[in-house]
């Protein structure tokens, strides 16, 4: 069994699917919260169209 989670944590940084950066503050049961880069709004996505259109930044240097 891997350790390896597909659920977005809080403080995780991602690649929507154009490439902008942005960062999990909070996530329920059904949805995912986060700060896109250079917008001063939080944004929300529905939790499957999050793990499918988003890609989690590995190396951030």
């Amino acid at each position: 069994m891997s350790n390896v989670s597909f659920f977005p944590e809080i403080s995780q940084k991602y690649r929507d699917d154009h490439g902008a950066r942005i960062v999990v503050t909070e996530v329920k049961e059904t949805c995912v919260v986060f700060m896109r880069e250079g917008y001063p709004y939080p944004c929300m996505r529905p939790l499957s169209n999050f793990i499918w259109k988003f890609k989690k930044i590995v190396n951030d240097l």
